[in-house]
């Protein structure tokens, strides 16, 4: 009598086996049209990035190419693209135009305009000049402009040109007729077979193995400090820099000591704090001076210098590590919202 673990390998094989036996190979397709070469180019004035893209540099009439336009500006910037009415561009037919939603990186906005341009004779065939440009909302006077070249793409016939006299190629053998509905379907079982018996060797292992252990809060803290710190940094937005920083203390000192920190305003959550006998009199103020900091920062605009916020992350990260030193297993938790 064959052992369960052996029954997916079994099932495994019969799939495999009815698959293979219904593979049927053709001729491969060959109908002359050159080798893809991409185009690609990337122009640069004051704070505007404008990438240029064609699929092709040499396509076939029965072929279509697909011109993009990438703009990369700051997001205060407002960018225009060429203007494109008729029913064509250049030699081409301009078949349709797609513009994606637009996507903020950062503090760079990129936008991009797709052109489906398709031709109907052999031949050259030269795109216009196309000029894309940029301006400040708040500042109208401050602009900038990227002119791309005109482009010239070769357009092939699917006839040899130094043929004189084009003779039409044999056709390829007849294929094979289509197996049984009967295959299909035992093959499809099989292969639902197969799923079924993983998933369930793969939930039942997962059941077997013990869950992780609790991640503590003074560790989830730092952690969320050091993620602040790789995502944004100082960087020149101290106020966003300092909110997050503190929301970052409040709720680990919300969990830690069931003091609802970040609900309150700072005044409340300081004059909580001074009824509270969970701190010491040296965390009470070092607490007091921190975020009193923190607000002149946030609400003030006061700009710190780079010894200030150094200063900040390692009096937080002290305070964490602190009265992170007595969690005991019940006061841990999976880490801070």
């Amino acid at each position: 009598m064959l052992r369960k673990p052996i029954l997916p390998f079994l099932a495994l094989i019969c799939a495999l086996g009815l698959l293979l036996a219904g593979c049927r190979t053709s001729p491969p397709a060959d109908n002359g049209t050159p080798a893809a070469t991409p185009i690609s180019e990337e122009l640069h004035s004051g704070g505007l990035t404008v990438q240029l893209s064609l699929s092709n540099s040499q396509i076939s009439i029965a072929e279509s190419l697909q011109l993009t336009l990438t703009a990369i500006a700051p997001e205060d910037f407002e960018v225009s693209f060429p203007e494109f009415t008729g029913s064509a561009l250049g030699d081409f037919t301009l078949a349709g135009t797609t513009s994606p939603p637009k996507e903020l990186i950062g503090a760079q906005l990129r936008q991009s305009l797709t052109l489906t341009l398709t031709p109907y004779l052999p031949g050259e065939y030269s795109i216009p000049a196309m000029t894309v440009s940029a301006r400040d909302k708040q500042h109208p006077d401050r602009q900038a402009t990227v002119t791309i070249a005109a482009h010239t793409i070769q357009v092939s016939s699917f006839l040899d040109s130094n043929e004189k006299d084009p003779q039409i190629i044999d056709i390829y053998s007849p294929l094979a007729l289509p197996l049984p509905t009967l295959y299909y379907l035992l093959a499809g079982g099989a292969v639902v077979l197969l799923l079924a018996l993983l998933f369930y060797f793969r939930r039942r292992r997962r059941r077997l193995q013990p869950p992780p252990p609790p991640v503590p809060l003074h560790v989830a803290a730092l952690t969320e400090i050091d993620r602040l710190l790789q995502e944004q940094g100082a960087g020149n937005d101290f106020a966003l820099f300092y909110v997050r920083l503190t929301l970052i203390l409040r709720h680990y000192i919300e969990a830690r000591f069931g003091l609802k920190a970040p609900e309150q305003t700072t005044e409340e959550f300081l004059e909580s704090l001074r009824h509270s006998p969970v701190f010491s009199k040296e965390q009470k103020e070092l607490l007091r001076d921190f975020l009193g900091r923190c607000d002149l920062i946030k609400f003030a605009r006061i700009i710190p210098d780079r010894q200030e916020v150094d200063a900040s992350i390692e009096l937080c990260r002290d305070f964490i590590r602190a009265s992170g030193e007595k969690v005991t297993p019940s006061s841990t938790g999976e880490g801070l919202r």
